[in-house]
C-alpha cells in the first residue's frame, strides 16, 4: 500500500468519516490518473485520437490530477479549513462528533448529515454511534481491498514512470 494511505489510514475525522476511505486522502485517485495516463501514452492515444478529444489538454488534466497532493487526514488538519465539526470536537474535548451526544440540537447538524450522506454516497465510510468500534479500522481495511477505486490501493500493478 501507498505511503498516503499509511498517513490516513487509521484516522476517523470528527464527523465520523474514515479518511482512509478517501480516494483523495489514501492517494487511489493520484494513483488512478497516473496508471491510466502511462496506459493511455503507451498506447499512443494522442497520435491516433479523434480530433472531439483534445488529447493535449486531457493528458494535461491527467497529469494534474496525477500530483494532487495526498490529504494528511483531519486529524492532521487536512480537509476543510473551517471545518466546524473538528473545531466543536476539538473544543469540547471530544474526538467525535457522536460522543458529545447533542443529536437532533447540535448547530453543525445540518452540516454534519450532508457530509455523511456524500461520503456514504460516494462509497467513504463513515462510524456511527452504532458502528462497533473494536477493529474497526481493520476491518474496514479488508473491506477496502474489494471497493473501487481504492481497491488500486491493494494491487501491485506496475507504476507508472514517473
Amino acid at each position: 500500500m501507498g505511503e498516503a494511505f499509511d498517513r490516513v489510514k487509521s484516522q476517523i475525522g470528527a464527523c465520523g468519516i474514515w479518511c482512509g476511505s478517501c480516494a483523495v486522502g489514501n492517494g487511489s485517485m493520484r494513483e488512478l490518473a497516473r496508471r491510466f495516463h502511462a496506459l493511455l501514452e503507451s498506447h499512443g492515444v494522442g497520435h491516433w485520437a479523434s480530433d472531439e478529444l483534445d488529447y493535449p489538454a486531457f493528458s494535461a488534466g491527467l497529469e494534474t490530477i496525477g500530483e494532487i497532493a495526498s490529504c494528511p487526514g483531519c486529524r492532521a488538519f487536512g480537509g476543510r479549513d473551517d471545518c466546524e465539526m473538528r473545531t466543536c470536537a476539538t473544543t469540547r474535548g471530544f474526538a467525535a462528533c457522536i460522543e458529545c451526544g447533542a443529536g437532533k440540537t447540535c448547530p453543525h447538524k445540518d452540516t454534519l448529515d450532508h457530509m455523511r450522506s456524500g461520503a456514504l454516497d460516494a462509497g467513504l465510510y463513515v462510524k456511527t454511534a452504532e458502528t462497533d468500534p473494536q477493529n474497526l479500522i481493520s476491518r474496514w481495511t479488508d473491506e477496502l481491498d474489494t471497493h473501487w477505486p481504492s481497491r488500486i490501493l491493494f494491487e501491485d500493478g506496475p507504476p507508472p514512470d514517473s
